[in-house]
């Protein structure tokens, strides 16, 4: 009997919520439930350039820099000179012990 009475009080509120064009709204006190459309966006994929410098055969690292230009006799004493050939070898060292690779992380925002 009571579960008739129930069933009756909620077809009543479901009539009384439809007829004021609340469609997939419910309530009762403790649960409240609504139907409605939602934006979903993927995440997005970010592409990193990296270098693995956990691989790299140190031996090998120290003998291309032993045998650059880096380590003397130098054409000159100019410092903006030096920099330059420091910043070029270093970059052919390191392109050969540990050359770049592209990386993808998700990007996952913790944000709405």
């Amino acid at each position: 009997m009571l579960m008739a009475a129930y069933w009756i009080w909620w077809s009543r509120r479901r009539n009384f919520l439809n007829s004021h064009g609340l469609h997939g709204v419910y309530s009762d006190h403790s649960l409240i439930q609504i139907s409605s459309p939602m934006m979903f966006s993927f995440p997005v994929g970010v592409k990193k350039i990296v270098r693995s410098w956990n691989q790299v055969d140190y031996k090998k690292f120290i003998s291309l820099i032993l045998n650059s230009p880096i380590c003397g006799p130098f054409e000159s004493n100019d410092p903006e000179y030096l920099l330059n050939l420091f910043e070029r070898e270093i970059g052919i060292i390191t392109d050969t012990v540990a050359p770049k690779h592209i990386v993808t992380f998700k990007d996952i925002s913790t944000s709405p």
